[in-house]
């Protein structure tokens, strides 16, 4: 079982992951940039890429499967595009909240899962050298 301390751990690292201009959401938003209307088009897909990747992030952090994160994926957009429904211009608004979310949301959940076995990984490597001093990091 994987110990609290490395599922906030997991969580911490994703926390600014998908906030920030260089993380995922910032590459996958950045094309939007150039979509009419903009800028609207660009912060509807920042408004739906970050809770998307943040929601998976948690996910994955606390050890969803791969499965469980893509079944969680598409309840999880629908909601959060639900309001962009109607907004003009319509249909192309609310298809690329959909498009945004689900692409966070798959990064994320491929992500996460990856930092967290790294983080476990780290932690036993740790603990194993605490208690074999004398073993060389390529015995660990």
């Amino acid at each position: 079982m994987i110990e609290e301390k490395h599922i906030r751990s997991c969580r911490k690292t994703y926390a600014s992951w998908s906030t920030s201009k260089t993380g995922v959401c910032g590459r996958i938003c950045k094309p939007y940039t150039s979509l009419e209307p903009r800028p609207k088009m660009y912060h509807v897909c920042l408004d739906t890429c970050i809770p998307g990747t943040n929601r998976a992030s948690e996910l994955a952090c606390s050890q969803a499967t791969e499965d469980e994160c893509k079944s969680k994926q598409s309840d999880f957009c629908v909601e959060t595009c639900k309001s962009y429904k109607r907004d003009v211009p319509m249909p192309k608004m609310h298809r690329h909240c959909l498009q945004s979310c689900a692409d966070g949301f798959k990064e994320a959940c491929k992500e996460g899962s990856a930092n967290l076995d790294k983080i476990v990984d780290e932690d036993w490597k740790r603990l194993k050298k605490e208690a074999n001093p004398h073993l060389k990091d390529e015995e660990l």
